[in-house]
This record gives structure tokens, C-alpha cells and sequence, in this order.
């Protein structure tokens, strides 16, 4: 088994998500060292995915016995600290693991007119002097990522872009693409193009049901991740399934609209005006399909009727 702790950052530090925050004053002395203790493993690892086991092991070496140790980890899973996860944690890249000193910056500003090129472009970008323990960071993408200076600038202007502009976040993000094996700037600018595409895609389902700025759910993630990824729906098949859910239930529901998009996507339908010429009477029998009892059924099985 794997937990997935959420979230952590790139130095290790103990960062809680608003939600589980208020949990603290209910903890008791060994859930919040055991807390501490999971962070430390991961920083230790270099990933947020952890093994059941080794975990444990750790855990015992700091002295926390195998009973209190199984009792906090499932008080942390049921507050929300840490996910259950089917993954085998990936290999990291270590963020920013070597130390350089000041004196070896200058030189390299010096010698490297990447490097100095680097820390005019974050500076510029951010409007401000790098300080020592940044123009660190911005070396360790060349020195330890390896990353070449086009990689490394379009991974800064895509997370200013998105108002991440801080170079913690930018370093996660090209942590993560060496994880991934994206490290070409072709690579990148495409990965970076799918995001931008996928969230627009969620962003007007999200208008167009209504939720405003709340986070989808991990179900409703899914949900849109099939239809952008798996499926390729077009939005204006999305907006027929809407007005379909709207009209029978009087309000949005991603899952009904996944059941009204599975029966058309089965049916071959793939845009509005082939649903809208099954609708219409006089079609004949052997090829009809019909939406609305289609629809209906749907509904009635979501709820558990007959």
C-alpha cells in the first residue's frame, strides 16, 4: 500500500492544506510527531508517494512503536494529511539538493553567460534582485537539473503566466518534467499547451454548470478528463447533455451528463445535430434512438429506481 501526502514543498517543509489545518487542535502529542515524522520521509525520499512499509520502519526507528504508529497514519488518511494512492512512488529528482556557496554564484554569473543570461530573465520577470538562496535555485536548474536555458525560461513564463511566481513553484514545475522525462523544449511547449487547453476546456464546463471557482471533485475530474482525453467530446455535445440533465433534474450534474454522452457516444453520436435528427419523428425504426427514454432510464438507474 501507498499513501500520498498532500502537500509538501520542495524543500521538505510542512505545508497544510486550509482544510486539515483546523485539525490540529484536536491531535494529540503522537498524531502531530508522527505528522512531522511523515514529512521528514518524504523530504528524506524525495516523493510525495510513500511505501507502507518502509514508512513504518522509519517511524519505529524514531521511536514510535508499530500500534501508535498504525493508529496515527489512519487518523491522518481520515483527516485528510495523507491519500490512499495505487502508485509506486516515481524517481525523483532531487530539487535544489546541492549547496552553493556565494562566492561559487559570482564566479559562475562570471563565467556562464547562460547563467547570467537566466538570472537577468528572473529578475526582469520579477522585478526585483534575485537573492542568494534564489540565484542558487535558478543554478541547480542548469548545474543539477541539467535543464538548457530555453527549457528553464519557458517553464518560468508559463508559471508567471498562471500568477506562480515564485521560484519554488517554478522549481517544482521542472522537477516534475524531469520526472516526467520532458525536458526538450518542443517536449515542454507542448506539455505546457495541453494543460493550458485542458483547463480551458474544464474552465467553460465549469461556467456553463454553474460552479464558479470551487474546485471539481475528483469523480467530476475524472469525468472531464474523459471527455477531453479519452473521448474527445466536443463542448457543444457537453451543452446538449447539459440542457438534457436541466430539463429532467433542474440541476447540473456531471455524472448524469457522462450517463446522457456514454448512450449517445455508443449510439454514434457525436455532435447536437445528430441527437437532434434521432429526436425527430418519423425516423426509422431500425436505426432510432431515443434520448429521451435513453435519458430517463439513465436517471432512473443513477437513482436506484426501476
Amino acid at each position: 500500500m501507498f499513501y500520498t501526502l498532500r502537500p509538501t514543498g520542495p524543500y521538505g517543509q510542512i505545508i497544510l492544506p486550509p482544510e486539515t489545518a483546523d485539525k490540529l487542535a484536536e491531535m494529540n502529542e503522537t498524531e502531530i510527531r508522527v505528522l512531522i515524522l511523515v514529512h521528514a520521509f518524504a523530504a528524506q525520499n524525495a516523493s510525495c508517494v510513500l511505501d507502507q512499509k518502509p514508512l513504518m520502519e522509519f517511524l519505529k526507528l524514531k521511536g514510535v512503536d508499530e500500534e501508535s504508529a498504525k493508529t496515527a497514519v489512519a487518523y491522518l488518511r481520515g483527516a485528510g494529511f495523507l491519500d490512499n494512492s495505487s502508485k509506486s512512488p516515481a524517481k525523483k529528482t532531487p530539487a535544489h539538493s546541492v549547496h552553493y556557496e556565494a562566492p561559487q554564484l559570482a564566479k559562475a554569473i562570471e563565467t556562464s553567460a547562460e547563467f547570467a543570461a537566466l538570472r537577468d530573465f528572473f529578475e526582469e520577470r520579477l522585478n526585483r534582485p534575485l537573492n542568494t538562496s534564489e540565484l542558487a535555485a535558478v543554478y541547480s536548474f542548469m548545474d543539477s537539473l541539467r535543464l538548457s536555458p530555453d527549457v528553464i525560461m519557458l517553464a518560468g513564463e508559463y508559471c508567471i503566466a498562471e500568477n506562480k511566481a515564485s521560484l519554488r513553484y517554478i522549481e517544482r514545475t521542472l522537477c516534475d518534467l524531469c520526472d516526467k522525462g520532458i525536458t526538450q523544449y518542443a517536449a515542454v511547449e507542448k506539455h505546457f499547451a495541453q494543460i493550458k487547453e485542458y483547463k480551458s476546456f474544464e474552465g467553460k464546463i465549469k461556467t456553463l454548470c454553474g460552479f464558479g471557482a470551487r474546485a471539481l471533485t475528483k469523480k467530476e475530474a475524472q469525468i472531464v478528463g474523459k471527455w477531453k482525453n479519452a473521448q474527445n467530446v466536443s463542448f457543444e455535445l457537453i451543452e446538449a447533455a447539459y440542457e438534457k440533465t436541466i430539463a429532467a433534474i433542474k440541476e447540473p450534474s456531471l455524472a448524469y451528463m457522462e450517463k446522457i454522452i456514454d448512450g449517445w457516444k455508443a449510439s454514434g453520436f457525436e455532435t447536437p445535430e445528430q441527437v437532434a435528427a434521432a429526436d425527430q419523428p418519423g425516423r426509422p425504426t431500425d436505426k432510432s434512438f431515443d434520448t429521451d427514454d435513453f435519458f430517463r432510464a439513465a436517471v432512473s438507474k443513477t437513482r436506484g429506481k426501476k
